[in-house]
């Protein structure tokens, strides 16, 4: 048997990035012992930076003597051979404890919950007051709490292990700043955020193990899978508590966890012993028996042969020895109770039972065959997608469109620090979104202060940098997509290249081939090779290791979780964007219930569909609501075109184009291609079959199916299913869905009182919950202001929330931001999202007016309220939803039998709110009159603020300019653009025309 110092080393279990690890035996004084030896690999024995890593380690360890800790031996070298020596312990970690439960369908029982854990804060509190011997605290943080850490052993014992990324004042190295050390699912914000951590932060994995073990679940609303959207959730706090998932869940044990995963460390227990402290009281005030004699007949009941193998072999150091090396390689080969470093930290990032997390590899991988079809939900407002601070780095997110809208300079002129933009997602960038842009990173690099990176450019983004030498300038590329073509099926699909990690295939022009998702085929590059030239300034510019990470766990949520389905909700739309043909028993009835207003369906990531499940779309498609306005389908494909017939051209749906497949004979190869409806509507008519031109060379594709499918559409003689709605019909909200409370009235507040109540959403999330002042349900139904009719005199009934009810404030200001809390309520936590985002920007938009100038505010109060609360929406979003859309700062959710609700918070930075009243509050003066914009819950437009001496006859406060010289919907912009001299304007105020001359001043 091979040997280190004076131990045998009998087998080896496990192999790292950094070590290996053995079963030994060590011999002193007649006495054998069975150890686990861990050894820094050979090669990196001559690097000193791992060496102290790897020692480090043992010093921690070694420095702590605890029951509830594992017990270090020694550490040191032996002929160049750095080791680790430490107790084996015989038992099961904690994670294959609950994967034994999980297996039966099964918690495991809460008196063992309490007595693990309570073990775990014992260990704990250990470490956290540890000190050298000469008195100084060595302030140990494990950093690193989680199932996968816990040991329990058959003796019914407990014990914290791995402090390999522990912090300590006494190491000789440490974790650069702004890396994530760990495993994400039990990190704090704190430590999500790349801030300084302290004991307080193993105080937050604890609560979030304590939660998990509870429940059989994690905490966390995830607006989206995979370990990035995780990160977002914890740093953005949105938490599910713990009666949502189960309402009869003790209130005092639910205080318990939340204590222990408050967002604020100063808000949580402040010591291990506390949390210890108060799961004991509340064990022995619940009568829960918590003793190791239970928990060892527990473990017993779960793993009772080899806990009576293991007994069995301790009558004989020999026969232990082999034992415990026969259980460990059987561990080994099954993949369970595996090291850490050898999964390289990261597993299961999703709910308990779903797939463990991967780190994406390097270079262009295409994206993996999905699962089974997920909806995944997104709160997004215009281009920018989302904007959260992880490990440091300001990471944004730009999906859809970049065009007129997308306002860059402001977004570049609030950045600073390291910024890390993620373009996966951005689909098309017009003339004005590519002048914004340049203006953006104009503003970047006047800052001086920020380090910016571009990860996962979308084509589009990559088009523009082949094209606009500065279009980067002065951010760095780290990678961007590129296209592959299948060589046996025809495939298009998009691979990822790096140009830190690749750059010697992308110096040399000629990509790595790639394997395709559809048929596992070889796939080669789709594109001229010289495009790649873009990349050269980029290649072997060193990333931060923090961004780095972050890169990494993107690209690792993008190939490991993508899913069929995935939903973004916005003020003015519902999308759903279709990743990839579902199989036929996929339920879009459940996925479309409860949506309104504008839906759109984005099919460009399909490039075919079955017959099959074509057909189920177009069903569900045809059952859509009233209260659906209007359904748009982007590159419909010929399947689903064919199954729906002459409904494509009926009623509310509007289908802009279609997409076809077929032989390219220019490309020699299988391609796709997309026609005008109008185009084959025309060929339709004129009795010939339609062109589809190739979407890469655009020569005429071989498509068979086309004139089937535009014979469906334009010849079929069945009803359109689907019910037009004329374009003058008035907006009415849904009904709401949740049982109403009655409360007592208050007097009538003005303001956005009378648009709330206008809405069915928001009284329906209100009614339950009684937020704050929000008209009851009857009262809605019968006033003149809910149904669109204008009254000076309308009655509302307002309602209080009650003591019972908490969480929701109005505005307030507070450490540089306005925050309002309010609640949301529908079917699903996706609904109650919705609508807590509609309320939310309701209360903002109300304080905001309050904010206004006295002249202007006063105008807008002359004019009737708008009570289409989805264009209310629309408009704030297109006005100032670039640099003052609310964030989400935090979430928690509670389920009932009529539905969900949910507590959430948001918030408007100081300066945008600054600058959103400072929008909405500007006047031009012309011709004696002073203008301003219409308030968005008071209609388009521009209106007169007030009157200065003029002998327009008729003209008073509040009336709204229509036109400048016949030119319809002037904004304020184009009143200041005119020019000043001795000719006469013509100002159409309202239904009146009146003529003005302007004079040079």
């Amino acid at each position: 048997m091979p040997r280190l110092a004076k131990y045998e080393l009998l087998s080896k279990i496990a192999s790292g990035g950094m070590a290996e690890i053995y079963v030994a035996r060590t011999r002193s004084s007649g006495y054998e012992r069975v150890c686990v030896v861990k050894k820094l690999l050979p090669q990196h024995a001559d690097k000193e930076d791992f060496i102290q890593m790897f020692l480090d380690e043992g010093r921690v360890a070694a420095a702590l003597n605890h029951p509830n800790v594992v017990q270090m031996f020694e550490f040191g070298s032996d002929g160049g051979d750095h080791y680790l020596a430490m107790e084996y312990l015989h038992g099961e970690d904690l994670r294959t404890v609950m994967r034994a439960m999980r297996a039966e369908g099964r918690l495991i029982p809460r008196e063992h919950v309490l007595n693990v854990v309570i073990g775990v804060c014992a260990g704990l509190h250990h470490a956290h007051e540890a000190r050298s011997v000469d008195g100084a605290a060595l302030e140990i943080v494990h950093r690193d709490v989680s199932p996968h850490n816990v040991f329990v052993t058959f003796e019914g014992g407990v014990k914290v292990v791995d402090f390999g990324i522990a912090t300590s004042h006494g190491r000789q190295t440490e974790t650069k700043h702004g890396t994530l050390k760990g495993k994400v699912p039990y990190m704090s914000p704190e430590q999500i955020k790349g801030k300084k951590v302290d004991r307080r932060t193993d105080v937050y994995a604890v609560g979030v193990m304590l939660y998990e073990l509870l429940l059989g679940r994690r905490p966390y609303v995830l607006p989206n899978s995979g370990e990035f959207a995780l990160m977002m959730a914890i740093a953005r706090n949105d938490v599910r508590p713990a009666t949502n998932v189960d309402p009869s869940f003790p209130p005092a044990l639910d205080a318990i966890v939340q204590r222990a995963m408050a967002y604020d460390p100063r808000t949580r227990y402040q010591t291990m012993r506390e949390l210890q402290a108060d799961l004991e009281a509340y064990a022995r005030e619940s009568g829960h028996a918590v003793s190791p004699l239970a928990l060892s007949e527990y473990m017993a009941s779960l793993f009772g042969d080899r806990v009576e193998a293991w007994r069995a072999a301790q009558k004989n150091a020999h026969v232990l020895a082999a034992h415990v090396v026969e259980v460990e390689e059987e561990r080994a080969q099954s993949g369970i109770h595996q090291d850490d470093e050898a999964d390289g930290g990261v597993t299961e990032v999703d709910d308990p039972g779903s797939r463990s997390g991967s780190v994406a590899p390097t270079g262009p991988v295409p994206q993996a065959a999905p699962s089974q079809a997920a909806v995944l939900v997104a709160s997004t407002s215009s281009a920018v997608a989302s904007v959260v601070e992880l490990l440091g780095v300001t990471v944004i997110t730009l999906r859809g469109r970049l065009d007129e809208t997308f306002e860059g300079t402001q977004l570049g002129e609030s950045l600073g620090g390291t910024v890390l933009f993620d373009l996966a997602g951005v689909e098309r960038i017009t003339s004005f979104g590519v002048r914004e842009w340049l203006e953006m990173m104009k503003a970047i690099e006047r800052q001086g202060d920020v380090d910016a990176y571009l990860a996962r450019c979308s084509e589009p983004i990559v088009t523009q940098l082949s094209l606009i030498r500065t279009f980067a300038s002065p951010a760095k590329v780290v990678s961007f997509q590129v296209p592959y073509l299948c060589d046996d099926c025809g495939m298009s699909f998009h691979g990822s290249l790096d140009c830190e990690r690749d750059a010697e295939l992308l110096e040399s022009r000629v990509p790595p081939s790639a394997t395709c998702p559809r048929c596992s085929g070889p796939a080669k590059y789709d594109d001229d090779p010289t495009t790649l030239a873009f990349a050269t300034p980029f290649l072997r510019v060193k990333v931060p290791d923090k961004v780095r990470q972050l890169v990494t766990t993107l690209e690792s949520s993008a190939h490991g979780t993508s899913d069929a389905v995935e939903k973004h909700v916005t003020p003015t739309e519902t999308r759903f964007r279709v990743h990839r043909d579902v199989e036929k028993a996929f339920r879009w009835n459940r996925v479309l219930d409860g949506v309104d207003g504008k839906v759109v369906f984005d099919f460009r990531g399909v490039l075919r569909m079955s017959p099959e499940t074509a057909a189920t779309f177009a069903r569900a498609v045809r059952g859509l609501g009233p209260d659906v306005t209007s359904c748009e389908i982007l590159e419909c494909p010929s399947a689903v075109l064919r199954a729906l017939g002459r409904d494509a051209i009926a009623g509310k749906l509007d289908v802009p184009f279609a997409c076809f497949e077929g032989r390219c004979p220019a490309c020699a190869a299988q391609r796709s291609g997309r026609v005008a409806m109008s185009t084959l509507r025309a060929a339709h008519a004129e009795g010939r079959p339609p062109v589809v031109s190739c979407g890469r060379c655009n020569a005429a594709l071989e498509a068979a199916d086309a004139s089937a499918v535009v014979d469906a559409v334009f010849t079929t003689e069945e009803t359109a299913l689907l019910r037009p709605i004329p374009t003058n019909e008035p907006f009415t909200p849904p009904a709401p869905s949740v049982a109403s409370v009655a409360l007592a009235p208050k007097p009538r507040r003005t303001g956005y009182v009378a648009l709330v109540a206008a809405s069915g959403v928001v009284a329906a999330a209100l009614a339950i919950f009684a937020v704050t002042r929000v008209q009851t349900p009857s009262a809605a139904a019968t006033s003149p202001v809910a149904t669109g009719a204008p009254s000076a005199t309308a009655t509302t009934t307002i309602a209080e929330s009650s003591p019972a009810e908490e969480g929701a404030s109005g505005p307030v200001h507070r450490d540089g931001h306005v925050e309002v809390s309010v609640v949301g309520a529908g079917a699903t936590e996706d609904e109650a999202l919705q609508a807590a985002r509609t309320t939310a920007t309701l209360k903002l938009l109300e304080e905001i007016e309050a904010e206004l100038p006295p002249d202007v505010r006063s105008a807008n109060a002359s004019l009737r309220a708008d009570p289409r609360t989805r264009e209310v929406l629309a408009r704030f979003e297109r006005d100032v939803g670039s640099f003052a859309s609310p964030e989400r700062t935090s979430a928690r959710a509670r389920a009932g039998q009529s539905g969900t609700s949910l507590v959430a918070t948001y918030r408007i930075g100081d300066a945008a709110w600054a600058k959103a009243v400072a929008y909405y509050g500007a006047t031009q003066t012309q011709a004696g009159l002073v203008f301003a914009r219409v308030f968005p819950s008071r209609g388009e437009g521009v209106l007169v603020a007030r009157m200065s001496a003029t002998k327009i006859p008729g003209v008073g406060v509040g009336a709204v300019l229509e036109a400048i010289d016949g030119r319809a919907s002037p904004s304020l912009e184009t009143v200041a653009r005119l020019e000043r001299g001795r000719h006469e304007t013509v100002f159409s105020l309202q239904d009146q025309r009146a003529h003005a001359r302007l004079e040079t001043r």
